[in-house]
């Protein structure tokens, strides 16, 4: 350590100069001052330039922010509150209020209040959804188509009457058995085989093959089979309708 008055060596922690007397310790406090005023000058100067950065971020995400914030503001605003509240508030005190009104009811009466509304559900579906052909339908338009060949079809009975066979395009097969007056007044016993090709349940029309129909008496029954097979080729049966 040197003295700073006369410039004399002197052995370091040394209170006074061993040559002048000058007091070495106000040196080292002044030295320790300047070192850290040096050192806060230098924080300071990297803080200079770190902190416009990051403010300049912080002024980006604010301004992001109230944007964002003003846009869902303004959403808020055109929403009646009030009315809304109204609203919900309405809907709560009906639901409770049916709640609580059902559930005094009898079991009679929460019975009827169930099944009315499904049986009402039912009968608007089955009006608005096409129903397809009955049974029933078919073979009422077998009895007309075979009547159409009768001397006296207001003496026909019907009897026997079933559906045979239906193909993959609508066309239905239907054997009967009729009994009804000839040209002399007896009775004949006949069996038929029908082949209906459509029916309209919007319309009750329907269209059978008049070409297919076969009609045999009870002594020839063991041909059954092959005329009912004879129906079925002269109405193409299995084959696409635009082909008739």
């Amino acid at each position: 350590m040197f003295c700073k008055k006369c410039g004399k060596p002197n052995e370091d922690g040394s209170k006074f100069c061993s040559s002048c007397g000058y007091n070495l310790e106000e040196e080292v406090t002044e030295e320790v001052t300047i070192s850290e005023e040096t050192k806060e000058n230098t924080v300071s100067e990297e803080t200079e330039k770190v902190v416009p950065e990051s403010n300049t971020d912080l002024d980006k995400i604010k301004e992001k922010a109230t944007e964002i914030g003003s846009e869902l503001k303004e959403k808020v605003a055109n929403i009646d509150v009030d009315e809304a509240k109204d609203q919900a508030k309405k809907f709560a005190e009906n639901e409770v209020k049916n709640y609580k009104n059902f559930k005094n009811l009898t079991l009679k009466q929460k019975l009827i209040r169930i099944v009315i509304p499904v049986i009402v559900l039912i009968i608007i579906i089955s009006i608005i959804v096409p129903k397809g052909p009955s049974d029933e339908d078919y073979i009422s338009s077998a009895r007309t188509a075979v009547s159409e060949k009768l001397k006296s079809p207001a003496t026909a009975m019907y009897s026997n009457e079933k559906i045979v066979d239906e193909d993959d395009y609508g066309r239905v097969l239907i054997t009967l058995t009729v009994d009804s007056q000839n040209s002399f007044g007896a009775y004949v016993r006949e069996n038929y085989a029908i082949v209906i090709k459509s029916y309209d349940t919007s319309t009750d029309k329907f269209v059978f093959y008049p070409n297919a129909t076969q009609h045999w008496s009870s002594e020839f029954d063991f041909l059954e089979d092959e005329l009912i097979e004879a129906a079925k080729k002269s109405a193409n049966w299995n084959e696409p309708l635009e082909n008739d």
